[in-house]
């Protein structure tokens, strides 16, 4: 699994440089709108927090809810279709917040079915797996995920200093 800090940098960069380079607009996107668009992007894990909870409370294993119910598609399609009625009833903000966390939400889905392991799409109704696994989940995968997460944080913060001057707001 993709460090919580990978969930919420990529689609916060994601969204800032369709903003940059293609909306070329800050008023459409606000930074309140990237931001919403990362806590989508860490949504689908509260499921470790309530495995955490049932742990205590029953002494179930703590992961054994993670990856099913919030990593199915049907979470984010449920997202999509709120989002969807907003659009449709002309509400400009709503929709904004909806679909930048519908967003943050489905890149989470696919960076867990890229990266590291699987998701099982169709849970409860299937536990058929799908994933590239594309990193492993032993000790030089995690490595290489804590390695990744600094890499986009620098490469994010240089992009940000040419092209913002961030420099200038410390």
């Amino acid at each position: 699994m993709p460090n919580a800090v990978t969930h919420i940098l990529i689609p916060i960069i994601l969204i800032d440089i369709i903003r940059d380079y293609k909306l070329k607009n800050k008023r459409v996107l606000t930074n309140k709108h990237i931001l919403l668009c990362g806590i989508g992007g860490i949504l689908p894990d509260l499921d470790v927090a309530f495995g955490l909870v049932m742990t205590i409370l029953n002494g179930s294993a703590p992961m054994a809810f993670h990856r099913t119910y919030t990593h199915s598609i049907f979470a984010p399609l449920l997202l999509l279709i709120i989002t969807a009625i907003l659009h449709y009833k002309k509400k400009k903000e709503p929709f904004k917040i909806s679909l930048m966390i519908t967003i943050g939400y489905i890149i989470h889905l696919l960076l867990d079915a890229i990266l590291i392991d699987s998701i099982m799409p169709f849970y409860p109704f299937s536990t058929a797996k799908w994933g590239l696994n594309l990193i492993t989940g032993d000790e030089f995968g995690t490595t290489l995920m804590l390695a990744l997460d600094t890499v986009i944080l620098l490469a994010w913060l240089i992009h940000e200093q040419i092209k913002h001057k961030i420099i200038d707001y410390i």
